[in-house]
Protein backbone atom coordinates (compact mmCIF):
# COMPACT_ATOMS: atom_id res chain seq x y z
CA UNK A 1 0.00 0.00 0.00
CA UNK A 2 2.76 2.36 0.86
CA UNK A 3 4.33 1.58 -2.69
CA UNK A 4 1.09 2.58 -3.60
CA UNK A 5 1.20 5.90 -2.44
CA UNK A 6 4.66 6.68 -3.47
CA UNK A 7 5.79 8.81 -6.56
CA UNK A 8 6.61 7.00 -9.75
CA UNK A 9 9.44 8.69 -11.27
CA UNK A 10 8.57 9.64 -15.02
CA UNK A 11 11.23 9.41 -17.82
CA UNK A 12 12.27 12.58 -19.46
CA UNK A 13 11.16 12.96 -22.98
CA UNK A 14 12.61 14.28 -26.00
CA UNK A 15 11.75 17.59 -26.48
CA UNK A 16 9.85 17.71 -29.75
CA UNK A 17 9.66 21.52 -29.72
CA UNK A 18 10.59 24.79 -28.59
CA UNK A 19 8.90 23.86 -25.14
CA UNK A 20 9.32 21.03 -22.96
CA UNK A 21 7.00 19.90 -20.76
CA UNK A 22 7.32 17.25 -17.39
CA UNK A 23 4.49 15.24 -16.35
CA UNK A 24 3.32 15.44 -12.78
CA UNK A 25 2.53 12.74 -9.58
CA UNK A 26 -0.87 11.72 -9.17
CA UNK A 27 -4.00 13.91 -8.17
CA UNK A 28 -5.02 14.60 -4.86
CA UNK A 29 -8.60 13.10 -5.77
CA UNK A 30 -6.98 9.88 -7.14
CA UNK A 31 -5.18 9.14 -4.21
CA UNK A 32 -8.51 9.60 -1.67
CA UNK A 33 -10.39 6.63 -3.98
CA UNK A 34 -7.51 4.30 -3.94
CA UNK A 35 -8.03 5.33 -0.19
CA UNK A 36 -11.35 4.17 0.14
CA UNK A 37 -11.56 1.33 -1.97
CA UNK A 38 -8.73 0.07 0.11
CA UNK A 39 -10.74 0.61 3.50
CA UNK A 40 -13.82 -1.43 1.97
CA UNK A 41 -11.59 -3.93 0.81
CA UNK A 42 -10.31 -4.27 4.61
CA UNK A 43 -13.88 -4.35 6.13
CA UNK A 44 -15.18 -6.75 3.58
CA UNK A 45 -12.27 -9.23 4.78
CA UNK A 46 -13.61 -9.17 8.22
CA UNK A 47 -16.75 -9.86 7.52
CA UNK A 48 -15.90 -12.56 5.79
CA UNK A 49 -13.57 -13.66 8.13
CA UNK A 50 -15.82 -13.61 10.90
CA UNK A 51 -18.28 -15.25 8.64
CA UNK A 52 -16.33 -18.43 8.48
CA UNK A 53 -15.51 -18.33 12.15
CA UNK A 54 -19.30 -18.77 12.87
CA UNK A 55 -20.92 -20.57 10.25
CA UNK A 56 -18.19 -22.94 8.96
CA UNK A 57 -15.49 -22.96 11.67
CA UNK A 58 -16.97 -25.91 13.48
CA UNK A 59 -16.37 -29.15 13.02
CA UNK A 60 -18.24 -32.07 12.13
CA UNK A 61 -18.73 -33.61 15.43
CA UNK A 62 -19.68 -30.00 16.87
CA UNK A 63 -22.65 -29.79 14.54
CA UNK A 64 -26.61 -31.12 16.10
CA UNK A 65 -29.43 -31.84 14.35
CA UNK A 66 -32.60 -31.35 15.32
CA UNK A 67 -35.66 -33.55 14.88
CA UNK A 68 -39.62 -33.48 15.98
CA UNK A 69 -42.99 -35.32 14.53
CA UNK A 70 -45.08 -33.75 11.80
CA UNK A 71 -48.25 -32.60 12.80
CA UNK A 72 -51.27 -30.94 11.28
CA UNK A 73 -53.21 -28.32 13.47
CA UNK A 74 -55.52 -25.35 13.47
CA UNK A 75 -54.10 -21.65 13.78
CA UNK A 76 -56.55 -19.73 15.90
CA UNK A 77 -55.86 -16.01 16.53
CA UNK A 78 -57.14 -14.43 19.67
CA UNK A 79 -58.58 -10.71 20.09
CA UNK A 80 -58.59 -9.19 23.33
CA UNK A 81 -60.03 -5.91 24.51
CA UNK A 82 -61.81 -3.98 27.16
CA UNK A 83 -65.32 -2.59 27.52
CA UNK A 84 -68.30 -1.50 29.01
CA UNK A 85 -71.26 -4.57 29.44
CA UNK A 86 -74.49 -3.49 29.33
CA UNK A 87 -77.77 -5.27 28.93
CA UNK A 88 -79.18 -6.11 25.53
CA UNK A 89 -82.63 -4.37 26.06
CA UNK A 90 -83.96 -2.76 28.98
CA UNK A 91 -87.46 -1.50 29.99
CA UNK A 92 -88.66 1.47 32.46
CA UNK A 93 -91.64 0.68 34.26
CA UNK A 94 -94.37 3.78 34.57
CA UNK A 95 -97.46 3.73 36.41
CA UNK A 96 -100.68 4.95 34.06
CA UNK A 97 -102.74 5.64 36.77
CA UNK A 98 -101.82 7.02 40.45
CA UNK A 99 -102.32 4.83 43.99
CA UNK A 100 -101.17 3.81 46.97
CA UNK A 101 -98.11 0.94 47.09
CA UNK A 102 -99.68 -2.25 49.27
CA UNK A 103 -96.97 -4.24 49.01
CA UNK A 104 -93.08 -5.01 47.26
CA UNK A 105 -92.17 -8.03 46.44
CA UNK A 106 -88.33 -7.59 44.57
CA UNK A 107 -85.47 -5.30 46.19
CA UNK A 108 -82.62 -3.54 44.20
CA UNK A 109 -80.42 -5.76 41.69
CA UNK A 110 -82.75 -9.08 42.30
CA UNK A 111 -83.21 -10.92 39.06
CA UNK A 112 -86.69 -11.56 37.99
CA UNK A 113 -88.45 -14.26 35.68
CA UNK A 114 -91.36 -12.79 33.07
CA UNK A 115 -94.80 -12.58 34.84
CA UNK A 116 -93.21 -12.07 38.52
CA UNK A 117 -95.09 -9.51 40.63
CA UNK A 118 -92.88 -6.81 41.04
CA UNK A 119 -95.61 -5.04 43.52
CA UNK A 120 -98.82 -4.57 44.55
CA UNK A 121 -100.75 -0.91 44.28
CA UNK A 122 -103.91 -0.14 45.38
CA UNK A 123 -105.87 2.92 43.01
CA UNK A 124 -109.88 3.27 43.45
CA UNK A 125 -109.53 5.01 39.49
CA UNK A 126 -108.32 2.19 38.13
CA UNK A 127 -110.96 -0.08 40.26
CA UNK A 128 -113.49 2.20 38.98
CA UNK A 129 -112.46 2.45 35.45
CA UNK A 130 -112.43 -1.57 35.13
CA UNK A 131 -116.21 -1.42 36.80
CA UNK A 132 -117.65 0.96 33.90
CA UNK A 133 -115.24 -1.21 31.26
CA UNK A 134 -117.58 -4.21 32.71
CA UNK A 135 -120.68 -2.24 32.71
CA UNK A 136 -119.78 -1.50 28.68
CA UNK A 137 -118.85 -4.95 27.42
CA UNK A 138 -121.97 -6.39 29.57
CA UNK A 139 -124.05 -4.04 27.12
CA UNK A 140 -122.64 -4.40 24.16
CA UNK A 141 -123.18 -8.28 24.64
CA UNK A 142 -127.06 -7.66 24.86
CA UNK A 143 -126.85 -5.63 21.79
CA UNK A 144 -124.97 -7.89 20.16
CA UNK A 145 -127.19 -10.83 21.31
CA UNK A 146 -130.16 -8.39 20.11
CA UNK A 147 -128.26 -8.07 16.54
CA UNK A 148 -127.77 -12.03 16.33
CA UNK A 149 -131.80 -12.38 16.66
CA UNK A 150 -132.84 -9.61 14.45
CA UNK A 151 -130.19 -11.56 11.81
CA UNK A 152 -131.55 -15.19 12.51
CA UNK A 153 -135.14 -13.54 12.57
CA UNK A 154 -134.18 -12.59 8.48
CA UNK A 155 -134.44 -16.09 7.50
CA UNK A 156 -137.72 -17.44 9.72
CA UNK A 157 -137.40 -20.97 10.32
CA UNK A 158 -139.54 -23.06 11.67
CA UNK A 159 -138.61 -24.16 15.30
CA UNK A 160 -140.21 -27.39 15.24
CA UNK A 161 -142.09 -30.17 12.81
CA UNK A 162 -145.75 -29.49 12.28
CA UNK A 163 -148.66 -27.86 10.20
CA UNK A 164 -148.71 -24.10 9.22
CA UNK A 165 -151.84 -23.14 9.43
CA UNK A 166 -153.22 -19.56 8.65
CA UNK A 167 -150.51 -18.51 6.48
CA UNK A 168 -149.74 -14.97 5.30
CA UNK A 169 -149.71 -14.35 1.30
CA UNK A 170 -146.24 -12.77 0.85
CA UNK A 171 -144.73 -12.12 -2.39
CA UNK A 172 -141.14 -11.22 -3.50
CA UNK A 173 -140.67 -7.78 -3.06
CA UNK A 174 -142.60 -6.66 -0.80
CA UNK A 175 -141.94 -4.42 2.31
CA UNK A 176 -142.85 -6.40 5.69
CA UNK A 177 -142.36 -4.93 9.36
CA UNK A 178 -141.57 -6.28 12.66
CA UNK A 179 -143.96 -8.15 14.60
CA UNK A 180 -145.93 -9.37 11.51
CA UNK A 181 -147.56 -12.48 11.72
CA UNK A 182 -146.62 -15.25 8.69
CA UNK A 183 -148.18 -18.00 9.73
CA UNK A 184 -149.36 -20.57 13.20
CA UNK A 185 -147.05 -23.64 13.46
CA UNK A 186 -149.15 -26.49 14.91
CA UNK A 187 -146.93 -29.62 15.72
CA UNK A 188 -149.40 -32.66 14.58
CA UNK A 189 -147.16 -35.22 14.96
CA UNK A 190 -148.29 -35.81 18.42
CA UNK A 191 -151.77 -34.71 19.94
CA UNK A 192 -152.45 -33.57 23.52
CA UNK A 193 -155.69 -34.73 25.46
CA UNK A 194 -157.43 -33.83 28.80
CA UNK A 195 -159.14 -35.85 31.02
CA UNK A 196 -160.42 -35.80 34.35
CA UNK A 197 -160.73 -38.64 36.86
CA UNK A 198 -161.96 -39.20 40.62
CA UNK A 199 -159.56 -38.22 43.41
CA UNK A 200 -159.93 -41.77 44.98
CA UNK A 201 -157.38 -42.99 41.78
CA UNK A 202 -154.99 -39.96 42.82
CA UNK A 203 -152.22 -42.52 43.70
CA UNK A 204 -153.14 -44.73 40.72
CA UNK A 205 -152.70 -42.31 37.75
CA UNK A 206 -148.80 -41.52 37.17
CA UNK A 207 -146.43 -39.64 34.64
CA UNK A 208 -145.11 -42.08 31.79
CA UNK A 209 -147.99 -44.65 32.97
CA UNK A 210 -149.94 -46.06 29.70
CA UNK A 211 -153.70 -45.55 28.58
CA UNK A 212 -156.10 -46.62 25.97
CA UNK A 213 -157.05 -43.97 23.98
CA UNK A 214 -160.59 -44.51 22.34
CA UNK A 215 -160.84 -42.35 19.48
CA UNK A 216 -165.13 -43.28 18.21
CA UNK A 217 -165.07 -40.89 14.98
CA UNK A 218 -162.22 -43.41 13.52
CA UNK A 219 -163.95 -46.49 15.63
CA UNK A 220 -160.01 -47.21 17.01
CA UNK A 221 -157.71 -47.22 19.92
CA UNK A 222 -154.42 -46.04 20.04
CA UNK A 223 -151.81 -46.29 22.88
CA UNK A 224 -150.96 -43.13 24.75
CA UNK A 225 -149.05 -41.94 27.51
CA UNK A 226 -149.93 -39.57 31.00
CA UNK A 227 -147.45 -36.74 30.36
CA UNK A 228 -148.63 -34.94 33.47
CA UNK A 229 -150.79 -34.91 36.29
CA UNK A 230 -152.55 -31.83 37.79
CA UNK A 231 -153.79 -32.03 41.23
CA UNK A 232 -156.43 -29.53 40.66
CA UNK A 233 -159.56 -29.26 42.45
CA UNK A 234 -162.95 -30.03 40.09
CA UNK A 235 -165.88 -30.65 41.49
CA UNK A 236 -168.75 -32.45 40.00
CA UNK A 237 -172.46 -31.62 40.46
CA UNK A 238 -172.93 -34.75 41.58
CA UNK A 239 -170.55 -33.94 44.13
CA UNK A 240 -167.60 -35.80 42.83
CA UNK A 241 -163.96 -34.07 43.56
CA UNK A 242 -161.87 -34.62 40.40
CA UNK A 243 -158.21 -34.35 38.88
CA UNK A 244 -156.62 -33.80 35.55
CA UNK A 245 -153.86 -35.97 33.78
CA UNK A 246 -152.91 -34.38 30.46
CA UNK A 247 -152.16 -37.79 28.13
CA UNK A 248 -150.33 -37.81 24.84
CA UNK A 249 -151.35 -39.47 21.68
CA UNK A 250 -149.06 -40.53 19.04
CA UNK A 251 -150.57 -39.47 15.39
CA UNK A 252 -149.66 -41.00 12.00
CA UNK A 253 -151.54 -38.59 9.90
CA UNK A 254 -155.20 -39.69 10.56
CA UNK A 255 -156.36 -37.30 13.87
CA UNK A 256 -157.40 -34.18 14.16
CA UNK A 257 -157.66 -31.40 16.61
CA UNK A 258 -161.02 -31.39 18.04
CA UNK A 259 -161.92 -35.39 17.94
CA UNK A 260 -163.67 -36.79 20.47
CA UNK A 261 -161.48 -39.63 22.58
CA UNK A 262 -161.40 -40.87 26.34
CA UNK A 263 -158.68 -42.02 27.86
CA UNK A 264 -159.07 -45.71 30.22
CA UNK A 265 -156.19 -46.66 32.65
CA UNK A 266 -155.71 -50.09 33.98
CA UNK A 267 -154.93 -50.19 37.83
CA UNK A 268 -155.12 -53.35 39.94
CA UNK A 269 -156.42 -54.90 37.11
CA UNK A 270 -159.38 -52.77 37.21
CA UNK A 271 -160.78 -50.24 34.34
CA UNK A 272 -160.56 -46.24 35.03
CA UNK A 273 -162.92 -44.17 33.24
CA UNK A 274 -162.72 -40.78 32.92
CA UNK A 275 -165.51 -38.64 34.04
CA UNK A 276 -166.22 -37.51 30.51
CA UNK A 277 -164.74 -37.48 26.87
CA UNK A 278 -162.50 -34.78 25.80
CA UNK A 279 -160.91 -33.10 22.18
CA UNK A 280 -158.21 -33.85 20.76
CA UNK A 281 -156.01 -30.56 20.54
CA UNK A 282 -152.46 -30.15 18.59
CA UNK A 283 -149.57 -30.79 21.44
CA UNK A 284 -148.06 -27.58 21.09
CA UNK A 285 -148.81 -24.27 18.87
CA UNK A 286 -147.19 -21.12 18.05
CA UNK A 287 -147.46 -18.04 15.71
CA UNK A 288 -144.20 -17.61 13.47
CA UNK A 289 -144.15 -13.51 13.28
CA UNK A 290 -141.10 -11.43 12.17
CA UNK A 291 -138.34 -9.78 14.16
Amino acid sequence: MAELLQETPVAAETPQGPEVKKKKGMSKKTRRRIIRWAIILLVLAGLAAAAWHFFGGKKEEDKEIMTDFVQIGSISSTVTGSGLAKAASSETITLTTAGTVMDVFVTEGQLVEEGDPLFLIDSPAADTSVQNARTNVDGIRKQLSTARKNLAGLNLAAPYAGKLLDTADLHAGEDIGTGVKIATLADDTRMRLTQYYSYAYADSIKEGQSVEVSIPALMTSVTGTVETVHMVSRITPEGSKLFSAEIVVPNAGVLAADMTASATASVNGEMVYPYEAGKLEYYRVSDLTTT
